[in-house]
């Protein structure tokens, strides 16, 4: 019983490390590399001001 515990232990700590993995990359304040989608529509110039 306590090695399916471990396991289940071990999978569900594989399975969070991916999820911060994947929170991290979007959320990363790194540039994007050339090519990317970086900014938003409200970044774009075009964009109408709010206000």
């Amino acid at each position: 019983m306590l090695k399916r515990a471990e396991a289940v232990r071990a999978e569900i700590e594989r399975e969070a490390a991916t999820r911060r993995s994947a929170i991290s990359a979007i959320f990363d304040d790194k540039p994007k590399p050339a090519g990317g989608t970086a900014g938003t529509a409200k970044d774009s110039p075009e964009a109408p001001e709010e206000g």
